[in-house]
């Protein structure tokens, strides 16, 4: 839907706004999230993180609210708590402001940032209770996990292109090294021209995810086969 806006866009298809989120070609347009490039006081686009999302969207609803009210809208300024990212198998990574935190520790901390974001008392109480069970029993044999086995593929697909994959182990997604040293947008741009494959930039995750990139497996194992072919061209 955002391609086919007459709007400014970057070179990466994101919708260009000011501070305030507004944009600056259709002042009726306001944009956030994954889907707006948002400037920092610094210049930089903020990363497409859901913390930055949460927060954007209550400046941007004030500033609605501001500019109908003849007000002057207020820019979107905000310093990332930190990052996170999921391994499967009970281990995680992540930097909580200054501090890295991996393994069983990550995990426990993302689990719980995510489970506090949650609405309401009672639906975090479900999925308290359904990550206990999970964690006490064995998936029931009926319980088949294709993205994981997706995720697998790929995994041994980018090491045998020669890329330092990680995760793929109950987890839908894989981690990869960006090689010969390219920025993870670099590798995007590359990943799209040569191999028509779109990747997730690990920039977008924050200044630790620089230097590499994420493939998602939630697809059909057809697709996944493919991309896995396709890897394999790498060189």
């Amino acid at each position: 839907m955002v391609a086919e806006l007459p709007v400014e866009k970057d070179r990466h298809g994101h919708i260009v706004v000011d501070g305030t989120m507004r944009c600056p070609s259709h002042p009726e347009v306001w944009a956030l999230g994954d889907c707006a490039a948002i400037p920092a006081p610094d210049g930089r686009p903020y990363p497409s993180l859901a913390q930055h999302a949460l927060r954007e969207a209550r400046v941007l609803a004030r500033n609605i609210a501001g500019v109908l009210d003849g007000r002057t809208p207020q820019p979107f300024v905000y310093t990332t708590l930190g990052m996170m990212g999921s391994l499967g198998h009970g281990k995680a990574f992540g930097q909580l402001l200054k501090v890295r935190v991996r393994g069983v520790l990550a995990w426990f901390v993302r689990r719980t940032y995510y489970l506090l974001q949650m609405p309401g008392w009672g639906r975090r109480l479900r999925i308290v209770t359904s990550w206990t069970f999970a964690l006490l029993f064995r998936p029931e044999i009926v319980k088949v996990s294709l993205d994981s086995e997706a995720a697998l593929l790929l995994r041994e697909a980018a090491a045998d292109a020669g890329l330092k994959a990680f995760g793929g182990v109950n987890a839908p997604y894989i981690w990869v090294k960006t090689p010969e040293s390219l920025t993870s947008w670099q590798m995007f741009d590359r990943m799209l021209r040569e191999l028509n494959v779109v990747i997730t930039p690990g920039a977008g995750f924050g200044a630790q995810g620089e230097g590499h990139f994420r493939i998602s497996a939630f697809n059909s194992r057809e697709n996944a086969e493919e991309v896995a072919r396709r890897l394999g061209t790498l060189r």
